[in-house]
């Protein structure tokens, strides 16, 4: 059986949680008061300057753009120790085929023999006896004429 003493201090237990569960409340209530009142807007600091891995890039030219220079950017009168260098893969190939009748080892041979020559005049010789049906007028020719001018300037 409960006494009543065990009674009394149940009462007393009780009575402490009431008091308890209600400043929880009270509290939660504040809580619940501060959220709902509008806030006030405090100026936003500017952002910082971050430096990210993509930004160290951006400064450096992609191979893309190096490549994609247009021709006007090449400088004509820039003189070349070699011819075969200053010749672009697309550009041997066309010479090979036109100038050359497709005969690799005497365009070859004919770039070897035009980098000892001394001047314009003498490789201009040369290069009329070597290629068979040599005309200065057309395209392809004018193209190895103006590669040819550079090695000499």
């Amino acid at each position: 059986m409960t006494t009543k003493e065990d009674i009394n201090k149940l009462t007393a237990l009780l009575s402490e949680m009431t008091k308890i569960v209600n400043k929880m409340a009270e509290s939660l209530s504040d809580s619940v008061k501060e959220l709902k009142k509008p806030q006030e807007k405090t100026p936003k600091k500017p952002a910082e300057a971050t430096t990210t891995i993509v930004d160290s890039f951006k400064a450096q030219a992609s191979i893309n753009d190096s490549v994609a220079k247009p021709k006007s950017s090449i400088s004509v009168n820039q003189p070349v120790s070699d011819i075969a260098k200053a010749i672009g893969i697309n550009d041997r190939f066309l010479f090979i085929r036109e100038l050359f009748d497709g005969d690799k080892a005497r365009y070859t041979q004919t770039m070897n023999k035009l980098n000892t020559m001394n001047n314009l005049e003498e490789a201009k010789k040369y290069i009329q006896s070597v290629v068979q049906h040599w005309d200065e007028t057309t395209e392809t020719a004018q193209l190895f004429l103006s590669i040819l001018q550079r090695r000499y300037l």
